[in-house]
């Protein structure tokens, strides 16, 4: 919900890479402490003052930094 009361819907999907053998680090409870990330989010909303959303694909780049557990990352607007 943004400051003004508008409703916006997000998705998104993306991967998070921990190399080839990234699995099996999974499995062993050895990945890296800081894990590349690169997403997809899409906004919807009905609202009229925020519906330019809708026609936008947007790409995200950031990390995850497992040791301290957050996640960090840019959100880009692709035209």
């Amino acid at each position: 919900e943004t400051d003004d009361g508008a409703l916006v819907y997000l998705t998104y999907s993306g991967v998070g890479d921990a190399g080839t053998d990234g699995y099996q680090k999974m499995l062993s409870g050895n990945l890296p402490p800081i894990l590349p990330l690169r997403t997809t989010p899409r906004m919807h909303t009905a609202h009229p003052a925020y519906q330019w959303l809708n026609r936008l694909q947007f790409l995200g780049i950031g990390e995850a930094d497992l040791v301290k557990n957050i996640v960090r990352y840019d959100i880009y607007a692709v035209r």
